[in-house]
């Protein structure tokens, strides 16, 4: 994914979404000083009345849980009707519902009509025990297209199929939706309680690819509580650009909670 410049311009002038201009979907923030600028993005549905606003990097993950996609504000924390989740592999993660003293905001500034979703963030998360703790500031997520299982303009297509075994049970998914977007290929499938999103970059070639992976990466929602792949594989049985056709398989172990995703496929149009 190209750098969203126009973005990174907006944190660093403290700028609002409403100040930019730039077409491309992005995710960005400053996260304990630093910047967290996320290589995939995507809205989804996580559950009944929720949905999940995701950007992750190789290491990282942010998830931002909204009960409605209307313009408005969430409040973050607990008690609060949004749910802020940030984990980076191999580690348990950290969210706003941990700990009375985390709070925050999700601010959404522009719900478009082509399926896209526009806003702001800020928080503060502590992990139960005090132990550890993340601030996010100054976040701006900008036009991230909703993956809902049918044609969003230019970024997806029907004709995808998703299946696999979550801890032994059959998905037997209801949604299934795959995109292309600034070089990352992203397949969806689930239903309204569990959903699996398996991101690689267009440029990628068949093969099989041990999780983490620089480059692939999956995960999957339980509810409202996302689940990283700490270890698996995705493999790629063909990939077709020009016909904008993937199949493959996979199989991973998901944290945090040691979730079992296994005889999973793939058969994706994009």
């Amino acid at each position: 994914m190209h750098r969203i410049t126009l973005l990174l311009i907006a944190i660093v002038s403290l700028a609002s979404c409403s100040d930019i201009e730039d077409n491309t979907p992005g995710l960005v923030a400053e996260r304990d000083y630093e910047l967290f600028d996320a290589q995939n993005v995507s809205v989804a549905s996580a559950g009944t009345n929720q949905f999940a606003i995701q950007g992750t990097t190789a290491a990282e993950s942010l998830t931002l849980v909204v009960p409605d996609l209307t313009i408005g504000t969430y409040t973050l924390g607990q008690g609060g009707d949004a749910t802020a989740v940030y984990a980076i592999t191999n580690q348990a993660p950290i969210t706003t519902n941990d700990n009375p003293e985390s709070n925050g905001s999700i601010s959404i500034t522009q719900s478009g009509l082509d399926g896209s979703v526009s806003g702001e963030f800020s928080f503060v998360a502590f992990e139960q025990n005090n132990n550890d703790t993340v601030y996010f500031r100054k976040g701006v997520f900008y036009q991230i297209p909703f993956t809902n299982g049918t044609v969003n303009p230019g970024t997806g297509a029907t004709g995808t199929s998703l299946d696999a075994d979550i801890d032994g049970l059959p998905l037997n998914p209801t949604i299934t939706n795959a995109q292309s977007q600034n070089g990352t290929i992203t397949i969806t499938g689930g239903t309204t309680s569990q959903i699996i999103t398996i991101f690689f970059p267009a440029s990628i070639t068949p093969g099989t690819y041990t999780l983490p992976d620089p480059s692939v990466s999956a995960g999957l929602f339980v509810g409202s509580t996302p689940a990283t792949a700490t270890s698996g594989t995705v493999t790629i049985d063909a990939i077709d650009l020009a016909a904008g056709t993937v199949s493959g398989t996979f199989d991973f172990t998901a944290d945090p909670g040691g979730i079992q995703v296994t005889n999973g496929t793939f058969s994706g149009n994009f």
